[in-house]
């Protein structure tokens, strides 16, 4: 099975590609090439599709012989997420491949230390606030609700919804058996240390080859997302559809 993954939910992107064999999943670190890409393959569609060609030409494929995608969908940029959803979905309908969504946040998490049980996972939500999702390692394998398949053995899953907090308020609760990761580490850092334990930065940003990582799971369990109905999931409205709306009632 040749699966792509799209990983464009922040300032460092990236795109991998591997060949899974049937029914085990083993991905051996051979079987899995992953590469950064530059600004504008994170904010063009048609850079990004480009650059996903080259990847699968440069292993004697072609983007036709796709069988399945994993795109982030967030939280994340609205310009990265739009851009690599979009891409995927074209792929999708050009090729007939299964896309399969994955949450950013959570390959974050799966990022984490094998040690590691709980991690509180953070994303920029602007204005002061930060999006928050806690992830807690999974014991024996489950079914969880809407996953297409089984939660492998050791797997961070989702443990509560994501929360939209201030910032300062969020860092200032801290304790010293927390630990957190995610894209927003870097920010807020000096309001995290001597309170924490802080993920190297490297385990912080999200990276295709995690998204390859999760979604493999689904794909031999049959899962599949549809392509027409899948949208990012954004903390909140872009500052320019808050403005728009405020125009269009008068404010």
């Amino acid at each position: 099975m040749l699966i792509a993954a799209i990983e464009t939910s922040g300032r460092s992107g990236s795109i991998a590609l591997c060949e899974t064999a049937g029914e085990s999943g083993q991905l051996p670190a051979t079987s899995i090439e992953t590469r950064s890409l530059d600004r504008e393959g994170r904010r063009h569609a048609r850079t990004l599709v480009a650059e996903l060609d080259r990847l699968f030409r440069d292993h004697g494929q072609t983007l036709a012989a796709c069988e399945a995608i994993a795109v982030s969908i967030g939280p994340g940029s609205f310009t990265g997420l739009r851009v690599g959803l979009a891409c995927a979905k074209t792929l999708a309908w050009a090729t007939g491949c299964r896309i399969l969504a994955v949450d950013t946040l959570q390959c974050v998490a799966a990022q984490a230390p094998a040690d590691v049980e709980e991690v509180l996972v953070i994303s920029d939500a602007q204005r002061g606030d930060v999006a928050v999702r806690t992830f807690r390692r999974a014991k024996p394998a489950s079914r969880q609700p809407g996953s297409g398949g089984l939660t492998e053995p050791g797997q961070m899953e989702p443990a509560g919804a994501l929360s939209l907090l201030p910032a300062d308020v969020w860092c200032g609760e801290r304790s010293p058996d927390d630990y957190v990761s995610g894209p927003a580490v870097a920010k807020y850092q000096p309001l995290l240390e001597d309170r924490c334990r802080i993920a190297p930065p490297e385990q912080c940003q999200p990276g295709a080859d995690s998204l390859l990582r999760l979604a493999i799971p689904r794909l031999l369990a049959g899962a599949a997302d549809d392509a027409w109905t899948i949208e990012p999931a954004y903390t909140r409205r872009s500052a320019a559809e808050e403005k728009a709306d405020a125009v269009s009632h008068g404010h």
